[in-house]
C-alpha cells in the first residue's frame, strides 16, 4: 500500500504548486478581460443573428436591429448593444471615473459584467432601444418573444462557455509547463522518490493540518482561485515551499539538470539541507555540469587566445557560449529526454488546476490516514474536511440569506414581469382577463419574421 501513500503525497505537492498556475491563469483572464470579452462576443452574436427576427415588423428603422448579414464582422450597432447590456450600473461601479478614461488602464479596469443570468439579460434588454421595440407586441406575443430571446441567449451562451472552458484549459496547460520548467518539477523523479520513501509520503499525507496548506486550499475554494490578496498567498506559498525543501522533496535547482551545489571535480558532495540527485553524479553528466557552471567570461577566456580582451566580445561569441550549453545536453541525452518527459507530465498535471488537486488530496488523505499514523506513530488529521465544508457551507447559507428575487427564473411570466418592470409598466403584469391574442393575423408572423424556437410555455393562473 506504499504506492497509495505516494499518490497522496504526490497530490499534496502538485496541489501546492498548482496554485501558481491557477493564479497565473486567473491573472491573464483579469488583465486581458477575457471573460467580459466573451460576454460581449456572445451579445454581438445575439444582436446580429436573432434580435431582428424577434422585433415587430413595424419597428422604426432607428429602433430596429439590422437583419443578419453574410459578413463575419459584427456590426457597429451590435458592439454598442453589447456595451449597453454588459455595462454595470453606477452603483455597481466603485472605480474612480478618471481611471476609466485612461487609454490602456481604462480598458483593463473597465467595469463590465462578466456573467449575466437570463433574468438580468431580459432586464437590461428592456433598457435598450431595440429591446423597447418589443413593447409593440400584445402581451401574449411579448411573452413568446421574451421566451425566444431567453432561449437564444442561453443557447449562444452555452457555446461561448464551452469555448471559454477549452481556452482556459489550454492556458492552464501552457502555464503549467512553464511553471514546471521554472521550478524544475520532474513528475517522474518526484513519484519515484515518494514511492521509495514511505516516511516522506506519510508526512505529506498529513498536510491537511498545516495552516499554510489550509490557507492555500481556501484560495482554491468553490473552483476559483482568488487573487484579491496575492501578498498573503505568496507568503503562505513561500512557507510551504520552504517546508518542502526541509522535507527533501526532489524539486528545485539542486536537482538534475541544474545540479547546483554539486561538485563535479571530487566526491559527490552537496551543501547541507539540499537534495542529492544521483543523476548529477553520472559520468556523462560531469561535462554538462562543467559547461553549465561556466560563466560567459570563463568561456570567452577558454575559447580565445591568451591576452584577448573580454571587452572585444561580439554577438557571435555570446551565441557560441549559449550553443555550447545546449549542445552539452548531447553528452547525456537519454537522461535529459527522461527529465524533459517528466517536466511535460508535471506541467500537464499542474494544468489541471488547484481546485482539482486540493479536492483529490482531501478525499484521498482520509483513506490513507491510518497508514500515515502507523508510519509516523502520531495522530495526523484532526477535524475532517467534510466537517469543515459542512460548517463553512452553513455559514455561507446564513450569511447569504434569502435572495430578493430569483435571478435564474425562466418562466415566461417572470421574464415578462422583469421586462415590464424595467419598462415602467409593472402594473400591467397584474391585469387579468382576456387580451388581444397576437399582433399578426392568425398569430403567424410575416415572411422573414420569426419568433424563434420556443421552450415549453407555462402560463400562470390557469391561462390557456
Amino acid at each position: 500500500m506504499s504506492f497509495l501513500l505516494a499518490l497522496v503525497g504526490f497530490a499534496a505537492v502538485i496541489a501546492v504548486y498548482s496554485t501558481i498556475v491557477s493564479v497565473v491563469v486567473e491573472g491573464i483572464h483579469k488583465i486581458f478581460a477575457l471573460r467580459s470579452a466573451g460576454m460581449s462576443e456572445m451579445l454581438r452574436a445575439f444582436y446580429d443573428q436573432k434580435l431582428a427576427a424577434l422585433q415587430p415588423p413595424d419597428t422604426p428603422a432607428e429602433l430596429g436591429a439590422p437583419t443578419l448579414s453574410t459578413s463575419e464582422v459584427s456590426s457597429p450597432q451590435s458592439r454598442e448593444f453589447a456595451r449597453s447590456i454588459s455595462r454595470r450600473a453606477s452603483s455597481e461601479n466603485l472605480r474612480p471615473w478618471y481611471i476609466r478614461r485612461w487609454p490602456l488602464i481604462g480598458s483593463i479596469l473597465s467595469s463590465r459584467s462578466q456573467k449575466l443570468s437570463t433574468l438580468q439579460f431580459i432586464e437590461r434588454l428592456a433598457e435598450t432601444p431595440e429591446g423597447q421595440a418589443l413593447a409593440g407586441y400584445d402581451r401574449r406575443v411579448l411573452r413568446r418573444a421574451l421566451s425566444a430571446a431567453a432561449y437564444e441567449f442561453e443557447r449562444i451562451g452555452e457555446a461561448q462557455s464551452e469555448y471559454f472552458r477549452s481556452r482556459a484549459k489550454m492556458l492552464s496547460v501552457i502555464a503549467g509547463i512553464c511553471v514546471a520548467v521554472f521550478i524544475n518539477l520532474d513528475a517522474i523523479a518526484l513519484y519515484r522518490e515518494l514511492a521509495t520513501n514511505a516516511t516522506l509520503s506519510a508526512r505529506l499525507s498529513t498536510l491537511a493540518e498545516n495552516d499554510q496548506f489550509s490557507k492555500l486550499q481556501q484560495f482554491a475554494q468553490d473552483g476559483e482561485v482568488s487573487v484579491e490578496t496575492p501578498q498573503l498567498m505568496v507568503s503562505d506559498f513561500s512557507n510551504m515551499a520552504a517546508s518542502f525543501t526541509e522535507l527533501g522533496i526532489p524539486i528545485g535547482r539542486q536537482m538534475f539538470p541544474h545540479c547546483e551545489g554539486y561538485r563535479h571535480d571530487g566526491p559527490a558532495e552537496q551543501a547541507e539541507g539540499t537534495y542529492r540527485d544521483e543523476r548529477c553524479g553520472y559520468d556523462k553528466q560531469r561535462t554538462v555540469n562543467r559547461t553549465w557552471q561556466e560563466s560567459y567570461q570563463q568561456h570567452f577566456a577558454r575559447t580565445h587566445p591568451a591576452g584577448a580582451s573580454f571587452a572585444d566580445r561580439t554577438w557571435g561569441d555570446f551565441l557560441a557560449y549559449r550553443w555550447s550549453r545546449v549542445a552539452a545536453i548531447a553528452y547525456n541525452f537519454q537522461t535529459f529526454a527522461m527529465w524533459f518527459l517528466g517536466v511535460l507530465i508535471g506541467g500537464g498535471l499542474l494544468g489541471l488546476g488547484a481546485p482539482f488537486w486540493f479536492k483529490l488530496f482531501g478525499q484521498a488523505a482520509a483513506l490513507v490516514a491510518p497508514m500515515a499514523r502507523a508510519t509516523l506513530a502520531a495522530p495526523t488529521i484532526g477535524r475532517s474536511k467534510a466537517d469543515t465544508e459542512t460548517a463553512s457551507g452553513q455559514s455561507r447559507q446564513e450569511t447569504l440569506g434569502r435572495p430578493v428575487r430569483d435571478a435564474n427564473a425562466l418562466s415566461p411570466a417572470d421574464l415578462e414581469r422583469a421586462y415590464l418592470t424595467v419598462m415602467g409598466r409593472g402594473t400591467e403584469v397584474a391585469l387579468e382577463g382576456d387580451e388581444p391574442i397576437a399582433s399578426y393575423p392568425g398569430d403567424v408572423p410575416p415572411e422573414g419574421r420569426i419568433i424563434g424556437t420556443l421552450p415549453e410555455e407555462r402560463w400562470p393562473d390557469g391561462e390557456a
